[in-house]
């Protein structure tokens, strides 16, 4: 690829990540909408925009992550409060029940996934050793 070339694809992945459609990418960039399309059918592209819009996400992910703790901590407070009205216990209760069906599932599922894209990859852990 061209350094002139590179450097689009590098501000296309750059605007993609960001949430722009591929009309207001390309309008940035000042390449056509079919060049936007044309570099979203290259998987190598579509993975440098994944990896792109995580590594963006990052840092907000980790604060969210840092807080979970505390904010169950505030809804446990809050339904077992006796100053608490009973409406709030209760949605204190199914947000309490809500996030640990979630994290339940992300737990499950994760290991899951990372077999399958071992597989997909060639590199099943499950016969390494």
């Amino acid at each position: 690829m061209t350094s002139t070339g590179q450097l689009t694809a590098e501000r296309l992945i750059e605007a993609l990540a960001a949430g722009k459609t591929a009309t207001e990418a390309a309008a940035e960039v000042g390449v056509s909408v079919s060049t936007v399309y044309r570099y979203m059918r290259d998987a190598t592209f579509r993975a440098s925009v994944s990896a792109r819009r995580g590594d963006m996400w990052a840092p907000d992910a980790e604060l969210l992550r840092s807080e979970v703790r505390n904010s169950i901590r505030r809804l446990i407070a809050l339904r077992d409060s006796p100053l608490t009205h009973d409406s709030t216990q209760l949605r204190a209760s199914i947000a309490i029940i809500e996030l640990a069906t979630q994290i339940k599932k992300i737990t499950d599922d994760e290991p899951r996934l990372a077999a399958i894209e071992d597989k997909l990859n060639g590199t099943d852990a499950s016969t390494e050793a």
